[in-house]
């Protein structure tokens, strides 16, 4: 009887660590709004609530930094941060990418064309990882009134968010278009710019539906 317990044991490790190894990993990238300025509570910001959408076969990391851009000549690049390291570090099969909203700052034709070039690059540079990371790329949140920090919503709407959804089309990946499903409750910004958690669940709500039309959409 103890050698069959033991035995059982042994195989309810086993299964264990091989479900653990078996979750898919969901990287999600981005600035303030992916890390979740303004939402004190972890388990609320969007990335948290992503994971418990989808559920104990995924597991789904936040590397949000505040105030950074996707163009690599800025200053406040996000391929030069630690977070990104990590997510690489990470090897996720899944990468959720909100960037563009402090990109707005700097609305050029030059920097705008530095924008699009090192959005599909860093696309580029997940797909060709040995993860071979599906990418998931994300419009970001609308502005509500008049904005801050140089953050407009005429900026955002009308040279960010046509890029982005020229970016999922050009390199054929899925496009979770958060600014269109927070643009109906500018009340959920209460500093014009980050979401409060209901903004923070509308996104993990977009996002997730757009994981789960993938993976389904492959069984």
């Amino acid at each position: 009887m103890k050698k069959i317990l033991i035995g059982l044991l042994v195989i309810g490790l086993q299964t264990g660590l091989l479900s653990a190894q078996e979750k898919i990993r969901v990287a999600c990238l981005g600035d303030s709004i992916t890390f979740g300025k303004g939402i004190p509570s972890l388990d609320e910001k969007y990335p948290a609530v992503l994971g418990k959408l989808l559920g104990d076969a995924y597991e789904v990391a936040n590397f949000g930094k505040s105030a950074k851009e996707m163009r690599r000549k800025s200053g406040l690049s996000y391929w030069k941060t630690d977070e990104f390291k990590k997510a690489e570090e990470f090897q996720p099969q899944i990468v959720v990418i909100m960037l563009g909203t402090n990109d707005s700052k700097n609305p050029s034709p030059v920097c705008l064309e530095e924008f699009r070039k090192d959005y599909e690059e860093m696309i580029s540079h997940f797909q060709n990882r040995p993860s071979k990371s599906q990418v998931v790329i994300c419009t970001p949140p609308p502005v509500a009134g008049e904005g801050q920090w140089g953050i407009t919503q005429e900026n955002v709407r009308n040279k960010i968010v046509p890029i982005v959804r020229e970016v999922a089309l050009a390199k054929q990946v899925a496009l979770a278009d958060v600014n269109e499903a927070l643009s109906p409750h500018p009340d959920w910004f209460p500093d014009t710019v980050h979401p409060n958690r209901q903004g923070a669940k509308k996104i993990a709500e977009t996002v997730a539906t757009v994981i789960q039309s993938l993976y389904f959409s492959k069984k």
